[in-house]
């Protein structure tokens, strides 16, 4: 059973509930958003005519719902599917369930869930996109043209396919957190930023245009597999806040178009995995950068330039063990080098260079040598452990000696005592000595007395006996 529809001339609702399909066999005019064709859960919409959903005229379809046959033409048309709320000036392709940009100023603007990537139809195609929400889908570009009308930020491992060329319009381009990897070729033109936040893997063609910005948020762009970033004619890149691998003649390179093409360098890192030759464009340094050449060449010259303002730029051969490698400019030097505000280069590994040229010793007696320090740092740690033994006996040695010290200390505090003791018994015994002296010599007066009286004895008894004699 087929239900035809005619044309709506006025806000009206059409809502297609049950699920017999149903036929549209006849053009609709929309005259506003309010004008809706809803297909719910279960439901189908079969389109046989050209639909064409004009005036903000809304085509509103549920995730279970479907709609096939034709094509649906959106000309300021609304597109929603319980994920999508958008506003469209372009087809949605059935078959693919998918938004497909044919011609020129088609536009998308909203909230977009997508399903399927969004598809340029060729390179006369383009679109512009204002989408408020992480894009969840790929942009096939075909050869097409995309104007960014609001920042776009891609979810991981989404991003822009193909070949074509991205007006960012002073708008930011953020790729996901999630490492992948690129083949595109894209020309960029007026970018604010086109942002890294992930290690990228780029393979492609990077065409940079005006002026412009790629920031890699201390990510790695990856060029070893042949990524080539191209600085168009009267065009500069400053790139920042990255680590860009795989630099060489047959690796990744850095294309500059002409002499007014130029690079800004600030927290960078580049890293050759070949010799690489500049020999056109310039190249500014204003922040911190590291040139990691290996035992490979960095050459600036025929009419290349670098200019170094107020920053030191580190050259380093990293683990190399091999004859180092270098930043060599042509001839004269001051063609190719600028140094400005005391900007200059040195090596990463300068001090130790030095003193390797003043002891005259090879790549090779630096590794014995620093081989003997490992082992002079090993007997070293050694001894560090023993002395820390040592250490440890004369920490218990001391704890003694300050027990037997406290012992002695108590001892001399008693023997203090005694000897105060003795000095009062010696006091007590002086006195008992002077009394005993004074006892003395009253003895020795009493016996003095009596030696007298003897003496007065012996000369009575003389004359007694001489009265005797007598």
């Amino acid at each position: 059973m087929k239900h035809s529809i005619g044309k709506l001339s006025k806000a009206f609702l059409i809502f297609f509930s049950v699920f017999t399909p149903i036929y549209l066999c006849a053009g609709i005019d929309f005259r506003g958003k309010s004008s809706i064709i809803e297909v719910s859960s279960g439901a189908t919409l079969i389109n046989n005519q050209s639909l064409t959903f004009n005036n903000k005229g809304t085509l509103r379809k549920n995730s279970a719902g479907t709609v096939s046959g034709n094509d649906v033409t959106f000309s300021q048309g609304t597109f929603e599917d319980g994920f999508n709320d958008v506003l469209l000036d372009g087809l949605f392709d059935v078959s693919e369930n998918k938004i497909l940009f044919s011609g020129t100023d088609n536009r998308a603007v909203g909230n977009s869930f997508l399903t399927t990537d969004v598809e340029l139809l060729d390179g006369s195609s383009s679109t512009t996109l204002e989408i408020n929400n992480t894009l969840n889908q790929n942009i096939n570009l075909n050869g097409g043209t995309l104007d960014l009308g609001s920042n776009l930020k891609f979810a991981d491992e989404k991003q822009l396919l193909g070949q074509g060329t991205v007006n960012l319009n002073g708008y930011q381009l953020g790729f996901g957190g999630k490492e992948f990897s690129i083949t595109s070729t894209i020309v960029w033109h007026d970018a604010t930023d086109v942002t890294l936040s992930a290690k990228t893997i780029f393979s492609g063609t990077f065409t940079f245009c005006g002026t412009q910005n790629l920031n890699g948020n201390g990510n790695v762009l990856d060029l070893s597999g042949g990524g080539d970033v191209i600085i168009d004619t009267a065009s500069t890149l400053f790139v920042t806040d990255i680590v860009i691998k795989g630099l060489g003649d047959s690796f990744g390179t850095l294309t500059f178009t002409d002499d007014t093409s130029i690079a800004c360098f600030s927290n960078a890192t580049l890293e050759l995995d070949g010799d690489f030759t500049l020999s056109t464009g310039k190249i500014l340094i204003e922040g911190p950068t590291t040139i990691i050449v290996k035992d490979h060449i960095f050459t600036v010259d025929t009419t290349a330039s670098m200019t170094i303002d107020g920053i030191t730029v580190i050259r380093d051969v990293a683990a190399e063990t091999g004859t180092p490698g270098g930043i060599i400019f042509g001839s004269p030097e001051a063609n190719h080098l600028t140094l400005l505000s005391s900007g200059t280069i040195a090596d990463g590994n300068s001090t130790l260079e030095a003193t390797v040229d003043l002891m005259g010793c090879t790549t090779v007696q630096l590794g014995d040598m620093i081989d003997m320090l490992k082992i002079s740092t090993g007997a070293l740690q050694d001894e560090l452990d023993e002395t820390q033994i040592s250490t440890g006996a004369n920490a218990d040695m001391i704890d003694m000696l300050k027990i037997s010290t406290g012992e002695l200390q108590t001892q001399i505090d008693t023997n203090e005592s005694m000897l105060d003791m003795v000095k009062i018994s010696t006091g007590n015994l002086q006195s008992e000595l002077d009394d005993t002296q004074v006892s003395t010599g009253i003895l020795q007066t009493e016996i003095d007395a009596n030696e007298t009286m003897i003496d007065m004895l012996k000369i009575s008894t003389g004359e007694l006996q001489t009265q005797i004699d007598t």
